[in-house]
């Protein structure tokens, strides 16, 4: 029994070594994978080259330790009808999906993702019927029908609303009724 228990908590690193760029690699020896060793956990994660136990008693490992961890940032911006991000892409819609990954320079990644809002430039047509003239938004008295003028305002968003005019005038008229008795 107490040979069983040294083999299952016998976890052994017997190398260790650094790259230039500061990572590290652990080499050595467990038997975590083994799965007929009651209490064995499994040592390998997604990606290794082996995550399941491959015969024999003994697995010998070799693990890397980056020399730094990657930094995650969030990127929010509001933008109107596009915005193009430091990956080059121009979006025209929200996304919240795009990442991209950025060196430092320690050769260290940053992770940026994306959290884009997009507002969208609105068209209005101001129709005014008004007799003689019209002063409108734009300071302009009109003093005849106008179908041409546009007036930009900014939104909340900071985003442009495009507004057109569409202007009738109607005249005073002057009647002179003459009665004859």
């Amino acid at each position: 029994m107490g040979d069983l228990l040294w083999r299952i908590y016998n976890e052994r690193g017997l190398s260790i070594a650094t790259d230039v760029s500061g990572g590290v690699y652990l080499a050595g020896f467990n038997v975590s994978l083994n799965p007929t060793i009651a209490g064995s956990t499994g040592f390998a994660t997604i990606g290794a080259q082996q995550t399941v136990h491959a015969g024999g008693a003994w697995d010998a490992f070799l693990v890397k330790f980056d020399a730094c961890n990657p930094v995650y940032n969030q990127d929010s911006i509001v933008a109107c009808d596009s915005y193009t991000w430091i990956d080059g892409v121009t979006y025209t819609s929200n996304d919240t999906s795009a990442t991209d990954t950025l060196l430092n320079s320690n050769g260290c990644d940053s992770i940026v993702t994306l959290n884009l809002t997009i507002n969208y430039t609105k068209t209005f047509i101001d129709s005014i019927v008004a007799c003689d003239s019209y002063t409108w938004i734009d300071g302009v008295t009109y003093t005849s029908s106008d179908t041409t003028a546009k007036d930009t305002l900014v939104t909340a968003a900071g985003c442009d609303s495009i507004v057109s005019l569409n202007l009738t005038i109607n005249y005073t008229k002057t009647i002179t009724d003459s009665i004859v008795c």
